[in-house]
């Protein structure tokens, strides 16, 4: 995630809920990455998180959107929020790395991403793990030829389910989160 003009990627994180822990333990760590503030609705997480993890600005949601040195913001809010905040973090000319899903239906997904692309920015949707110690290894690990010219990769990813280890996993199952419910413009 170097940058070709400023060397590590300058990174703000929105939301400082139960999913933040896994991503600043990993981001705060990265030597390619810096995150510079996060931001949440309830200011106090915020405060909590930054302290945490070293980060040194901290405040509401803005601060980070509108943070100058910040290139990309990872958004980590409920299902829900997710388009409305990847979209005000993409119209302040920054990219945009969301947890899934990338908005609660294909007409907010494709307005995104037709958005990053005028604007000639990125979008990046997954869960954690992606971001996660064990692919990021592997990601750098490949990139420095440590293993040769790869041939083929698999992996796999398999978890009982969110109720052992989320403190509110009920919120995971309203739609956007998961479970089908994601497209309900869709059958199935």
């Amino acid at each position: 995630m170097v940058t070709a003009k400023h060397g590590p990627m300058k990174i703000g994180i929105v939301g400082a809920g139960a999913i933040s822990n896994q991503y600043l333990r990993n981001l705060t760590q990265f030597p390619d990455v810096n995150v510079l503030a996060i931001g949440n609705r309830t200011e106090s997480r915020s405060l909590a998180q930054a302290a945490k993890y070293g980060v040194p600005t901290l405040g509401g949601i803005d601060v980070v959107i509108n943070h100058p040195e910040i290139e990309l913001v990872v958004n980590l809010t409920t299902p829900s929020m997710h388009a409305p905040i990847s979209k005000q973090v993409l119209l302040a000319g920054k990219h945009v790395w969301s947890e899934k899903p990338i908005g609660l239906n294909r007409f907010e997904a494709q307005e995104l991403l037709v958005l990053a692309k005028s604007h000639g920015l990125r979008v990046g949707v997954a869960p954690d793990t992606v971001l996660g110690l064990g692919f990021q290894t592997a990601k750098r690990a490949i990139a420095r030829g440590d293993i040769g010219q790869p041939l083929f990769a698999q992996t796999v990813f398999q978890w009982q389910g969110p109720e052992i280890f989320h403190p509110n996993p009920a919120f995971l199952y309203e739609a956007g989160a998961g479970r089908g419910a994601c497209w309900p413009d869709l059958p199935g």
